[in-house]
């Protein structure tokens, strides 16, 4: 067993070296806004960010800049070097990379992009909760328009023919703008709360579990050579007339 936990460690220490970088996005809610929300509420809307955060919008992004600041990789690279990680209202972008420097730039790329991102997102969101109001505001006028007791219409629209063409485009709007937004809530804000640096140390990565696998590994092996070496006393104690 201890052979095996020793061989997982150098398995480990032959790896080739790997920096991580750290950035942060830190999410604000107004719930003034918003009112009350569940808990489940709460994890859709922050889940929204990192949905935007590791989409292939920002992905793209950071992988054109990247030949920029003299670090290109592919999309596929990355995805292989970043992990987003959400820690309640914050998300921190990792990012591992066997060059410190490409780590840290990378970091920062990313972290950048996603903010630039989910601020376009949260510009729909406003837009999208305008035109819904203004729709509200018309359906309102609707209703005073066709109903059977003469009413005070707060409408300066000619006609229903208009009201309702209006009500159509602006419906429109609400959709293709609530579709832009991501999911992002108009309530909602962001900032860069950590930007990533360079790391003179590099990551510990996955050694305890490459020692434990080596450990179980030692242990199971040892088991099937101790019942090996059984089976063959016993076979040649029955070989020799023994019990």
């Amino acid at each position: 067993m201890m052979g095996g936990s020793l061989l997982g460690y150098a398995i480990h220490a032959v790896r080739p070296a790997e920096y991580e970088s750290d950035a942060a996005i830190t999410v604000g809610i107004d719930y003034v806004e918003t009112g009350a929300m569940s808990d489940t509420q709460q994890d859709q809307a922050l889940n929204a960010v990192g949905d935007v955060i590791q989409s292939p919008d920002v992905i793209n992004l950071v992988v054109d800049d990247s030949a920029l600041v003299g670090y290109p990789v592919s999309a596929e690279q990355f995805q292989q070097y970043g992990l987003a990680q959400r820690e309640g209202y914050k998300w921190v972008l990792q990012v591992r990379s066997p060059d410190p420097e490409q780590s840290e730039e990378l970091a920062n790329l990313w972290v950048e992009r996603s903010l630039n991102v989910l601020q376009d997102a949260l510009t729909h969101a406003e837009l999208a909760d305008t035109y819904d109001t203004q729709l509200s505001g018309l359906e309102s006028c609707f209703q005073a328009m066709t109903t059977a007791v003469p009413a005070y219409v707060p409408c300066n629209l000619d006609s229903i023919v208009q009201l309702r063409s209006q009500m159509a485009s602006l419906a429109t709007q609400v959709i293709a703008e609530r579709q832009a937004s991501d999911s992002i809530l108009s309530s909602m804000s962001f900032n860069i709360s950590q930007q990533a640096a360079v790391s003179d140390t590099p990551a510990i990565y996955n050694r305890n579990a490459m020692v434990f696998a080596g450990a179980f590994i030692g242990l199971i092996l040892g088991i099937w050579l101790n019942s090996v070496g059984l089976s063959e006393r016993i076979l040649r104690s029955l070989s020799r007339g023994k019990v």
